[in-house]
């Protein structure tokens, strides 16, 4: 995607590449916790703590909601396979 050849990547390249990830899964909290506000929900009052604490954002908004964790173990099961996979 960013016209890198992983085969002739260096250790600045793979920090870079993982800097990357974890700002594009930012991103997509950060989305998901402007869309409860959106919705007229306000997250402090709920329990939900901000993005940036990033596991802890997801098992708190499953539980504001009453809703399974398993929403938030998979995000967290997917971002260290995100994060293990270059390296095997």
């Amino acid at each position: 995607m960013l016209g890198w050849h992983l085969e002739n990547v260096n250790i600045f390249g793979w920090m870079q590449l993982f800097i990357f990830r974890i700002s594009l899964m930012y991103v997509f909290l950060r989305m998901d916790y402007v869309a409860i506000q959106s919705q007229g929900f306000n997250p402090v009052k709920l329990g939900i703590v901000s993005p940036q604490q990033g596991p802890y954002y997801l098992f708190s908004r499953a539980k504001a909601f009453r809703q399974g964790r398993a929403y938030a173990i998979t995000w967290c099961a997917l971002f260290v396979i995100d994060v293990v996979y270059p390296f095997l």
